[in-house]
Parts: C-alpha cells; structure tokens; sequence
C-alpha cells in the first residue's frame, strides 16, 4: 500500500516510496536548508552560499514544512512511461517505420500529421514520432529493411574465422628478448 500526501497540489510519496536517487536529491536539498533551519542563518545566505535561487530556496522550504523530507525529492509524473498517442497512431508510425524503402524521422513525421487530421486526432510532435521510431527493436527494423541475409550477417552469432597463431619455433617473438641469449653472448668481454 502506497501512502501518498498532497502537498502544494502534488502527490508525495511518503519518505518510505522514495527511491535512492531521489533520497539523494532530498538530503541534498535538505543540506542546502539546514543552516536555515537549525542555526537561524537567513534563507537569502544560505541560498547564495549553495548557489540556488531564493525563491527555489523558499519553495523547498515551504515544501519541506508541508511535508517533510520526502517532499524535497522530485517526484515522477503518473504517467511517466506511457503515451498520450493513440495506439492505432503509434502503429501507424511504427508501420511507415517498417516500409521499405527506409523513410526519415522527418518524411514520417509529415505523413502522420496528415494521417492524423485526417482521423481527428492531435498532430504528434517530431520528438514523439523520432521517439516511437527510436523504441522499435533493431532487429526488427534490420529484418524489416534489409534481406534475411543481412539480418543474420548484423545481428546473429557468427563463427567468424580466427587467424591460427604462428606456430612456435623456439626463437623469441622480440628481437631484444633476454631470455634468448647465452650469458656469454651477452657479455662482450667473455672469451669465446
């Protein structure tokens, strides 16, 4: 069970929910408030001293009154992670996307905007398109533009043909390997 507060009309997560990154966003947004809050140093000098803007200052502040320590840490959108496209819009993307010959981002992005007022829908942003296209599976899109044979030439495993090392003869692969040479013909003075 998720417990969460409204705070300054946001959903907060209570100090438990929070993950590790935003734990860290926290106390680092707590570090900046605590000379303000424990060694009564002026909001305006602790906020010059960390470098931040009074007023993003004075808003953790109120947030962290309202709400404490989880609220200082950035919380992520409800939708995060989905799209507000339609899905039969997305599948058209991803359709143009598959085609061959290989579209552009931005030739697909014009189709779609015409697609799309003519069905009624909101025309999508070059970002989305460019984003619709960029989660499509690479394999995918290597089968869909290319021969099989050039799929399984990118993408599958391939025994690829190793040189054989060159086979040991005894002698040293350096020219200047010590271990090669007899102590006496290293050394220019012994008698020979």
């Amino acid at each position: 069970m998720e417990a969460v507060r409204m705070v300054q009309g946001r959903a907060t997560p209570s100090y438990t929910d929070v993950n590790e990154r935003q734990h860290e966003q926290a106390m680092t947004r707590f570090a900046v408030l605590k000379p303000h809050l424990e060694d009564d140093v002026p909001l305006q000098c602790a906020a010059a001293e960390a470098g931040i803007p009074v007023r993003t200052a004075q808003r953790w502040l109120a947030r962290y009154r309202q709400g404490g320590l989880a609220s200082l840490a950035r919380s992520s959108r409800r939708d995060a992670g989905t799209r507000r496209s339609p899905e039969p819009l997305v599948a058209l993307v991803e359709g143009m996307a598959l085609k061959r010959p290989r579209s552009s981002a931005a030739a697909i992005h014009r189709r779609i905007g015409a697609a799309a007022k003519a069905q009624g829908w909101r025309i999508p942003s070059y970002g989305t398109v460019h984003a619709v296209i960029a989660a499509l599976d690479p394999g995918m899109m290597t089968l869909a533009q290319n021969t099989p044979a050039d799929f399984r030439n990118r993408l599958e495993l391939v025994t690829a043909i190793v040189p054989k090392p060159p086979p040991q003869s005894g002698r040293p692969t350096t020219p200047c390997s010590t271990s090669s040479f007899s102590t006496r013909a290293a050394s220019p003075l012994a008698p020979g």
